[in-house]
C-alpha cells in the first residue's frame, strides 16, 4: 500500500489522486541550460515548441538552481542527493586515457551510495537511461580502439552496479572533443532521442542506433512495472564551439573554426534575434579574481569575443542551440503521446547548470563563479492530470531535492534513510505558495583548467541575498567574498563585500550569511578540509583589488594561467 503524501485538496491545490499509484517518470536533462533571461520577451514561447508543451501542464520553479558546477558534479548531486564533497565527483569525469596521470586522480561516481535508479528499482520501476551520463569511465580501455571502448562491458556495468538499463553509448565525456557534440553533423542528440546521428565519430548501422534510442524505449515498453526513463541530451552545451579558434588559429593558415568543423553553419545561427545581457560591460574589478583569469584563459583556448559582433554572434548561437534540443524533446513527447502515455507519466524537466552566455563581461560557460547565469537552471514537474493548466511557483528548488521528491513519489522504501541532503518538493507541486526551505546552497571545486588563485567556492542564495567565499585549496591565497543585495541588485553588478562598495548594513548581512553559509556546510558536509575556514568575527574585508584597479582581460589581478 502506498503512503499518502499530498495535502487534501484545497481551492487552487493539486493531489496525486488522478494518477496511478506508480506513474511512469520521464526525466529529461539538458546540458549547460539555464533558465530563460535574458532574451526577448515571447521568444521562447515563438521558438520553444516542446518547452511550451511541458509548461502547459506543469508546475515550473522559477527560481530553481543547481548546487554544483560543472557537468559531472552537478550530475552527481541530481542523481544522489548530496554535494560534490560527499559524493565524490568534483572534477569533470574524462575518458580520453584512463591510465593519464589526470584521470589517475579523477573520482567516478560511487555505487556504494544510494542513487536515482536503486532508489526507484526499490519502489518497483525498470530504470532505464539514454544519452549522456559523465560519470563513469570505460570498464575496458585501449588506446588502439580510441572511442571504440565504450562496449557493451559498459552497459553490463552501469545496469549491474549502479541500476540503470538499457544505456547507449559511447559516453559524451570528452569535452574538447567534436566528437561528443550534441548537434551539427555529429548528432548525438539525435542518436540518443531516436538513432539519427552518430556514435562519437563513427558510423553505426541507423537500426542499431534506433533500437538502444529513447523513442525505441517509449514505442517497445511493455514491462508490468512501470518505468523511469532519463533522457539526457548535449545541447546547448555546443555553444563551446565558438568562437572557436583560440592558439590553433594562430599557428594554422586556413584554420576552420571548430564549430564549422563539427557541422554547423554560421549563417544558421549568426541572428535568430538575440540581444545582449545588461551586464556585458561588467569590467570585474570589483569581483574575485578569477573570473578574469579564466575569462582569458578562455579566450586563448577558445578565442576572445571582444567585438560587439562576436559577442552578439555567441549570445545568438546559444540561443539557437536551444532550438535544436527542443526539436530533440519534441520527438519523445510525440512518442509518449503515441503511445498513449502521456496522461500516465510525470515529465520532470530540467538541466544541469547554467550558462554565463557574455553577461559579466562577456563571460563564457559555467566555471569559477557562482552568477544567477550559471546557477539557473529549468525545473519543471508535468502532467496534464495533475496541472490542466500551467502554474508556477517562485519557491527555493534546486536539483539535489529532485531524488528526494520523485522518491516520495514513488513511494520508496526506506527513503528516510538514504542520507538524502535534499528537499522534498511535493508540498510545492501541491501548493505552489508553499515553501520548504529557505537558503540553497552551491559549491565549487572543479579543477580541470590551470587557473590559479581563490578559485573554489561555497556559497548560500536567500531570498534576498547572496554570499559566496572563493579560496584557493592548495596555494594559500587570499581568499575573496562576493556579497549581493538581490532586491536592489538583481544582476549581480555591485559586490558589497569589496571596499569600493561595503557599508555598514552589508558587513552587518555579510556576517550573518557568513555564520548561516558555515552553518550550512556543517550541516551538508561541505565544510572545505585543505584550509582553516574563517570565522564570522574576524575575516577580512575583499580588498583584493585597490578601488581604483581595474581587472584588465589581458592581465588579471590573482588568477593567473
Amino acid at each position: 500500500m502506498r503512503t499518502e503524501f499530498a495535502v487534501e485538496r484545497i481551492e487552487g491545490a493539486v493531489t496525486f489522486a488522478d494518477l496511478p499509484s506508480k506513474p511512469n517518470i520521464l526525466i529529461i536533462i539538458t546540458d549547460q541550460e539555464r533558465e530563460v533571461m535574458h532574451w526577448p520577451d515571447g521568444w521562447a514561447e515563438a521558438n520553444l515548441p516542446a518547452r511550451n508543451r511541458i509548461l502547459a501542464h506543469g508546475m515550473q520553479f522559477t527560481r530553481a538552481q543547481c548546487n554544483a558546477a560543472a557537468c559531472s558534479a552537478s550530475r552527481g548531486t541530481l542523481l544522489t542527493s548530496r554535494y560534490p564533497a560527499e559524493h565524490g565527483v568534483k572534477n569533470i569525469v574524462t575518458s580520453d586515457d584512463p591510465k593519464s596521470e589526470v584521470q589517475r586522480h579523477l573520482s567516478v561516481l560511487p555505487s556504494r551510495l544510494p542513487n536515482l535508479a536503486t532508489t526507484m528499482a526499490a519502489a518497483g520501476y525498470h530504470v532505464a537511461l539514454k544519452g549522456k551520463l559523465h560519470l563513469t569511465r570505460p570498464v575496458r580501455y585501449n588506446a588502439e580502439m580510441k572511442r571504440y571502448y565504450w562496449s557493451d562491458a559498459d552497459k553490463k556495468h552501469l545496469a549491474n552496479r549502479y541500476g540503470f538499463h538499457g544505456w547507449n553509448p559511447p559516453d559524451m565525456s570528452d569535452p574538447t572533443s567534436l566528437a561528443d557534440l550534441g548537434g551539427g553533423s555529429v548528432n548525438n542528440d539525435g542518436r540518443f532521442v531516436d538513432g539519427t546521428g552518430t556514435a562519437a565519430g563513427h558510423d553505426r548501422p541507423h537500426e542499431d542506433m534506433h533500437r538502444e534510442s529513447a523513442v525505441n524505449f517509449i514505442e517497445t515498453y511493455d514491462r508490468p512495472e512501470p518505468f523511469c526513463l532519463i533522457v539526457a541530451l548535449v545541447n546547448p552545451h555546443d555553444v563551446q564551439e565558438y568562437p572557436g579558434r583560440g592558439i590553433r588559429a594562430l599557428k594554422e593558415r586556413n584554420f576552420t573554426p571548430t564549430y564549422a568543423q563539427g557541422g554547423y553553419r554560421l549563417e544558421d545561427f549568426k541572428d535568430v534575434g538575440i540581444g545582449l545581457p545588461a551586464s556585458v560591460d561588467d569590467d570585474l574589478s570589483t569581483k574575485p579574481s578569477v573570473h578574469a583569469g579564466f575569462r582569458k584563459f578562455l579566450g586563448l583556448a577558445t578565442g576572445h569575443v571582444r567585438t560587439k559582433e562576436r559577442q552578439l554572434t555567441y549570445a545568438n548561437f546559444y540561443a539557437y542551440l536551444h532550438k535544436q534540443v527542443d526539436s530533440e524533446i519534441m520527438k519523445v513527447l510525440d512518442a509518449l503521446d503515441a503511445k498513449g502515455l502521456t496522461d500516465d507519466t510525470l515529465i520532470v524537466r530540467t538541466s544541469d547548470h547554467g550558462e554565463l552566455g557574455m553577461a559579466h563581461g562577456r563571460s563564457r560557460q559555467k566555471f569559477y563563479n557562482a552568477y544567477r547565469e550559471s546557477l539557473s537552471v529549468p525545473l519543471i514537474f508535468s502532467n496534464p492530470r495533475m496541472y490542466p493548466e500551467p502554474k508556477q511557483t517562485d519557491s527555493f528548488a534546486s536539483l539535489i531535492d529532485v531524488l528526494p521528491t520523485l522518491a516520495t513519489i514513488a513511494d520508496a522504501p526506506g527513503r528516510e534513510n538514504h542520507g538524502f541532503r535534499g528537499h522534498d518538493l511535493t508540498p510545492i507541486l501541491a501548493d505552489p505558495a508553499v515553501t520548504v526551505q529557505d537558503v540553497l546552497h552551491f559549491t565549487y571545486e572543479d579543477d580541470v583548467f590551470p587557473v590559479t588563485g581563490a578559485r573554489f567556492i561555497r556559497a548560500i542564495v536567500e531570498d534576498l541575498w547572496k554570499y559566496a567565499v572563493y579560496y584557493d585549496p592548495y596555494g594559500g591565497a587570499p581568499m575573496e567574498y562576493e556579497l549581493y543585495d538581490l532586491a536592489a541588485d538583481p544582476l549581480e553588478m555591485k559586490n558589497l563585500a569589496h571596499a569600493k562598495h561595503r557599508n555598514a548594513e552589508s558587513d552587518v548581512e555579510r556576517a550573518r550569511l557568513h555564520r548561516r553559509l558555515t552553518e550550512t556546510m556543517t550541516k551538508n558536509y561541505t565544510l572545505p578540509d585543505e584550509i582553516e575556514w574563517p570565522d564570522a568575527d574576524d575575516f577580512a574585508p575583499s580588498a583584493h583589488l585597490a578601488d581604483t584597479a581595474e581587472a584588465e582581460e589581458d592581465e588579471p589581478a590573482a588568477a593567473s594561467t
